[in-house]
């Protein structure tokens, strides 16, 4: 899923970011649980809230959504995410567990190829922000490693600077008088900012 930038820049936890930028979709941020008796309890619920994660998935159509495994649930039919074993080759052995506590492992795949199986059940469905979420990386070390097994890839960028007088809001003193700044208003748009003070945002330290 996409991120916001302020988590890319490492400036809040992942708990924090999952409440902009929830990405309830992505395997990442479903909550496991061990048995069918953990994933109903009470205090499950309460702990999958409290890291902003989804506890109840469904089966997406009748199972036959993923190109690689067809028929393996029935349409709106209700699971809890046991485990995920990473397997080999990048994939993973996924178990679920069923509401009558009976489980469901699939065929080694890719973690994120879950989610064409299974998705959170319409109370957990929540949006990315889209003010905030959008930002896509790699990291280093996943690059590397694909790199090892796959080969490298050729990047180029772009720069572009703009001046202080491209902006709608630029100062009169630096403006162009011969240019329409009016083009530029339809697209102007105000970006939300979200502050995360911390877990504990009325602790504050008293120096002397």
């Amino acid at each position: 899923g996409s991120h916001s930038i302020g988590w890319v820049m490492q400036n809040h936890s992942d708990i924090a970011e999952r409440d902009v930028c929830p990405n309830v979709h992505s395997p990442a941020s479903w909550y496991m649980c061990a048995d069918i008796d953990a994933c109903k309890a009470e205090g499950t619920a309460i702990s999958a809230r409290a890291v902003r994660k989804v506890l109840r998935l469904e089966c997406l159509g009748n199972g036959d959504r993923s190109p690689y495994v067809h028929g393996i649930c029935q349409a709106g039919e209700k699971f809890f995410f046991k485990s995920a074993v990473a397997y080999g080759g990048g994939l993973s052995v996924a178990c679920m567990i069923r509401e009558d506590g009976s489980e469901l492992c699939l065929p080694p795949l890719w973690l994120e190829d879950l989610a064409l199986i299974f998705a959170p059940v319409s109370e957990e469905d929540k949006p990315n922000d889209p003010d905030i979420c959008g930002y896509y990386i790699v990291p280093y070390a996943v690059f590397r490693s694909v790199g090892a097994a796959f080969g490298n890839t050729h990047a180029t960028d772009l720069d572009i600077k703009w001046t202080k007088s491209s902006y709608v809001r630029s100062p009169k003193e630096v403006r162009h008088s011969d240019k329409a700044y009016d083009l530029l208003k339809p697209d102007l748009f105000e970006q939300r900012v979200v502050d995360f003070p911390g877990p504990f945002p009325s602790l504050k330290k008293v120096l002397d």
